[in-house]
Order: C-alpha cells, then sequence, then structure tokens
C-alpha cells in the first residue's frame, strides 16, 4: 500500500519511528510485523484475509509509521532453526521406538494368553476325563 518512497496512498507520507512489513504468507493470510530503528521486532498477533484488514490493523496498531508490503515472507530465504532436524530425528526416533515397544508387548500379552488358554483348556480335558471315569 506504499509506494517506492514510502509514501502511503491513502494519507500522504509516514514519518513515524520505523517501519512496518506487510506480506502475504503462504497460507495466502496476510500478515505484518513492526521493525523499530533500535532493532526491536513485534510480529502482529493475528493473520487476515484481506490486505486492506491487515494495512488498518497496522496502521491503528502503528500511527504514522510507514507500512512496507514485501514481495515474500521475510523468513523465506532462511535456512530452519539448527535445532530443528535434532528435534525431528527425536520425535522420529521416539515414535518409532513407541512403536516397536507396543509391538512387543502385544505379542507378549498374545503369548501369554495363549499359554493361559493351552493350560485352561488341559485343566477342562481332566475334568472332562476324571468325570467320565466317575459315573
Amino acid at each position: 500500500m506504499t509506494d517506492a518512497l514510502g509514501t502511503d496512498r491513502v494519507s500522504g507520507p509516514r514519518t513515524g519511528p520505523g517501519t512496518v512489513e506487510l506480506w502475504k504468507a503462504p497460507d495466502r493470510l496476510w500478515r505484518y510485523r513492526f521493525l523499530h530503528s533500535e532493532g526491536v521486532v513485534i510480529r502482529s498477533n493475528r493473520s487476515f484475509v484481506a490486505q486492506e484488514e491487515a494495512v488498518a490493523s497496522a496502521a491503528l496498531a502503528y500511527p504514522g509509521v510507514r507500512i512496507i508490503e514485501l514481495s515474500e515472507p521475510p523468513d523465506a530465504g532462511q535456512s530452519p532453526h539448527p535445532w530443528r532436524k535434532l528435534a525431528i530425528f527425536s520425535m522420529i526416533t521416539g515414535g518409532t521406538g513407541l512403536i516397536v515397544v507396543t509391538v512387543a508387548k502385544l505379542l507378549l500379552f498374545m503369548r501369554r494368553l495363549a499359554r493361559r488358554m493351552k493350560q485352561l483348556a488341559e485343566s477342562i480335558g481332566i475334568a472332562a476325563d476324571y468325570a467320565r471315569r466317575k459315573r
């Protein structure tokens, strides 16, 4: 909503400290963040369906601050956090471990159940033999 010189098409030049960056995220929602000249970065607390809503919210939150529309999100070209690969690896390994433990416990349960059924069948057979002999 600004031109190359930072002039807002609606209200003229904006001269507040810092700038507001506005962009359309990959999920097709609009977001903005405030960049103060001292290095402070404040992201918007919500996303917007329409660009006009995002501009109105940014203008209300940061009156007099220049709003710049970016062609892509500011973090689009950055590599993921260095711990991200470790976290993903840990989740996959932990999930696989849980699956293996669960399958092993299920197999042991089935084996124990089969033994108990065999013992029960033998007990029933012994009781049937005893009942036949008693007659």
